[in-house]
């Protein structure tokens, strides 16, 4: 049997709630659900550069929340550029972007090459 240990944390009651129901939907225990979503979070933080993650949670000043409510009310228009390269009229290249797309594993994670997904063990930073 696998060593195992026990975390203790808390979390909102809307977190519990979809939690069990994600549980009794599928047939899978919380604690399994909590170790997967924990693994898979710790691998991309591992495999994905810093600028990839996208927190969960963000705080914003008075001033900044504001400004983003403001621009989701009142969106700007597209530039000139994304609105001929979202048209698929121009060449991606006569806009100054790279042509071509970055190499995707086959379950859609970006890759070294191609040909070599990523793949090992996850080595956790001391």
């Amino acid at each position: 049997m696998a060593q195992v240990t026990q975390l203790s944390v808390q979390v909102s009651v809307s977190v519990k709630r979809l939690l069990d129901e994600l549980s009794e939907t599928n047939g899978v225990e919380t604690d399994r659900i909590i170790e997967d979503a924990l693994w898979f979070y710790v691998r991309a933080l591992h495999d994905l550069p810093q600028s990839a993650i996208v927190p969960a949670r963000i705080v914003l000043r008075t001033r900044s929340a504001a400004d983003v409510g403001l621009s989701l009310v009142n969106p700007a228009l597209p530039t000139p550029q994304l609105s001929r390269l979202m048209s698929g009229t121009d060449d991606p290249g006569e806009l100054g972007l790279e042509q071509g797309r970055a190499p995707v594993a086959p379950d859609g994670r970006p890759s070294q090459s191609p040909q070599e997904p990523l793949t090992g063990p996850i080595r956790l930073r001391d």
